[in-house]
């Protein structure tokens, strides 16, 4: 999942969200995908904390368990 800062876009669905990145965005994303515990990468695969944000740039965000 790429979420770019000038148009963040799911790329489900092409959803477009805003302009800036904040921690509930990506706590959002990962609830409605069912993402119990994830990782989130700066493009330049810095591991992002929940202090980073806000932030402008691309993020990913990387499952590593998921529910049900």
């Amino acid at each position: 999942m790429m979420w770019n800062v000038q148009d963040v876009v799911y790329k489900i669905n092409d959803e477009v969200v805003g302009s800036v990145i904040t921690r509930e965005d990506v706590l959002s994303y990962a609830r409605r995908y069912g993402y119990q515990n994830f990782n989130v990468l700066s493009e330049d695969g810095r591991y992002l904390t929940p202090d980073d944000f806000p932030y402008s740039g691309n993020v990913r965000v990387i499952p590593i368990g998921k529910l049900g």
